[in-house]
């Protein structure tokens, strides 16, 4: 059972049982599993992204540095027809 079920199984457990019956305490240990679960899950998801983004970011930022010029003047064509805009 995923995460997401077992934590919506464990709200369905914990609404239906008498608060501090033994019903009620498990049901509070399947919310807290199935929420640490989900954060587990997320965490790889975040690690997983980061490494990727410092994959990504190495051979951009080696890119960015080799370019001699990023100002916007750089990106001006010259002007060929004798300023003639058209």
């Amino acid at each position: 059972m995923n995460a997401f079920a077992q934590l919506y199984e464990g709200r369905l457990e914990y609404a239906r049982a008498t608060p501090g019956s033994r019903e009620w305490w498990q049901a509070i240990r399947r919310l807290r599993m199935a929420r640490r679960r989900i954060n587990d899950a997320i965490s790889a998801i975040v690690d997983a992204i980061t490494s990727l983004a410092e994959i990504v970011a190495e051979p951009l930022l080696s890119i960015a540095e080799a370019m001699p010029d990023l100002s916007p003047s750089a990106w001006t064509l010259p002007d060929t027809d004798g300023g003639h805009d058209e």
